[in-house]
């Protein structure tokens, strides 16, 4: 049986998806190891991000940890510069904080809210597929601090990648709309914002 770092070694120069590798490891009869660390933006993204100048745009671990953004982005996103990026977390910010769904139209909060767990779903779901548990302990963190995640996530919603609208704050009777590329090897999301009116 190979020694885990020989496994490692082969799915580096194979280039697997951290799902491969875990299945890889499972196949030469261990427990795959958890993915440590944090994550880097996906080069692809990151490469159309950097050619979105005035566009505000942003790259999204599929757990909504905000792993790059561009300048147009922090002026309509300062909570992302604040918290700085692989710490500021969408989800978190949604569901862990009152005054941000208070900025949305009440008649558009609870199926934001049902959409947003449903994505979160679908990423918890191939985490746990891979072996990485990372997603099924922040839904239980957000289960403990937030009554309105565990409400959306009780609607057992399914969602992934979707587009989507949300408003900002600074702008009355502006919303942003939210276009979303998959990068389809780590989940990861690159999201432009088109400034539409209310």
């Amino acid at each position: 049986m190979p020694s885990a770092g020989v496994v490692d070694a082969l799915a580096q120069t194979l280039e697997l998806s951290e799902a491969e590798r875990a299945h890889l490891h499972r196949l030469t009869g261990r427990a795959a190891p958890e993915p440590t660390g944090s994550e880097d933006a996906a080069p692809a993204l990151l490469f159309i991000l950097e050619r979105l100048e005035n566009t505000p745009a942003q790259v999204m671990s599929d757990l909504g940890v905000v792993l790059a953004q561009n300048d147009a982005a922090d002026a309509v996103f300062p909570w992302v510069v604040e918290q700085g990026l692989q710490r500021a977390n969408v989800y978190e910010h949604w569901f862990c904080h009152d005054e941000v769904r208070a900025e949305f139209p009440e008649e558009h909060r609870s199926d934001y809210s049902e959409a947003q767990a449903g994505e979160l779903r679908t990423a918890v779901a191939r985490r746990q597929l891979a072996g990485d548990s990372r997603g099924r302990r922040f839904v239980a963190d957000l289960s403990e601090r937030s009554s309105e995640f565990r409400r959306a996530w009780d609607a057992q919603q399914v969602h992934d990648g979707r587009d989507k609208r949300i408003w900002i704050p600074a702008a009355r009777g502006s919303s942003l709309e939210a276009h979303v590329t998959v990068d389809v090897r780590t989940g990861q999301r690159l999201i432009a914002f088109e400034v539409t009116p209310g």
